[in-house]
């Protein structure tokens, strides 16, 4: 049994090694130590290479800092990449083999997660990392390149607007994951520049469509047919809106809408678990619709629905 097995039999399981070798086909270029997080590179290794880059009587001064400079930035590169991989690795299903997963996408990988050392976003990293191996193509490249220029306030702002979401579901056919997901915004009457209660902001909102994770769209209808319902689901709840009127009901939940990047990465986050996300909710479909909350999992009537 090697040095990484054993590592691995330690942390605990038959499935770490098992990501560890998927890992280790996907990037075989990274010597991945004993994949445990906070293992650096061989400190003799780095040493050695520096004496014999300022030993060497043909380079310039100049072109020793910058050789320096490319070893330690490609040091902290690979660094970056250890930890992500160290955290996706537990996420990976025992079946993922990693065949699927396109080359491309790896190398844009490769390339974008490198450059993140935000422990937070790193946890992003690895969430798209591990889904990609376990179901490929679920995210597209596109998110690589908006996640890439992703600081921390940004990620949280996102966050708290998936906080106020909800996404559609058929309940005829449970298991297919609905790309559409609605944002629900109420805006403050005391700050207009605020929306459901102080929480979120439009400059929080502006940042999010520079990212590329969101747009302003005027268009953004949920539509009630008479005697209909539909239903949405959050984290935790499924969500019936009802109309039992004799007309039709229309209304706009948001003038924003998640791109298909905001799309991917929601996946990723909470919807719908705002503390006050139910009284939101209720602030924003019209009166005349009913709106009925139960745990998600149980079948409608199951249970007595919680009125809004």
């Amino acid at each position: 049994m090697d040095s990484i097995e054993q590592d691995a039999l330690k942390y605990g399981s038959d499935a770490i090694i098992k990501g560890a070798g998927v890992v280790s086909k996907l990037f075989p270029e990274i010597p991945m130590g004993s994949f445990r997080r906070g293992i650096r590179r061989d400190a003799d290794e780095l040493t050695a290479s520096l004496v014999n880059i300022d030993a060497n009587k043909n380079l310039s001064e100049y072109d020793k800092t910058i050789i320096k400079c490319s070893l330690y930035k490609n040091l902290g590169h690979i660094d970056n990449l250890e930890e992500i991989i160290s955290v996706a690795i537990p996420l990976m299903n025992d079946t993922a083999t990693g065949e699927g997963v396109d080359p491309d996408w790896i190398d844009d990988f490769q390339d974008k997660a490198g450059r993140c050392s935000n422990p937070e976003l790193q946890k992003l990293w690895a969430q798209i990392l591990a889904g990609e191996i376990n179901e490929p193509s679920t995210y597209p490249k596109r998110l690589l390149s908006v996640l890439s220029t992703l600081d921390k306030n940004e990620a949280e702002s996102f966050k708290k607007l998936c906080s106020y979401s909800a996404r559609q579901y058929d309940m005829k056919h449970p298991d297919v994951i609905s790309p559409v997901i609605y944002i629900f915004m109420n805006q403050d009457t005391a700050q207009t520049d605020t929306y459901n209660d102080g929480t979120l902001s439009i400059d929080q909102n502006e940042s999010l469509i520079e990212a590329g994770l969101v747009s302003a769209n005027t268009w953004n209808v949920i539509h009630s047919p008479v005697n209909s319902m539909r239903t949405l689901v959050t984290s935790t709840n499924m969500i019936l809106i009802s109309n039992n009127n004799t007309v039709a009901i229309d209304f706009t939940p948001a003038h924003y809408m998640f791109t298909k990047a905001g799309q991917a990465l929601a996946t990723l986050c909470d919807l719908g678990n705002a503390q006050n996300f139910k009284s939101v909710l209720r602030n924003n479909v019209p009166p005349q619709l009913s709106i009925g909350v139960t745990a998600l999992g149980l079948e409608p009537g199951s249970q007595p629905l919680t009125y809004l």
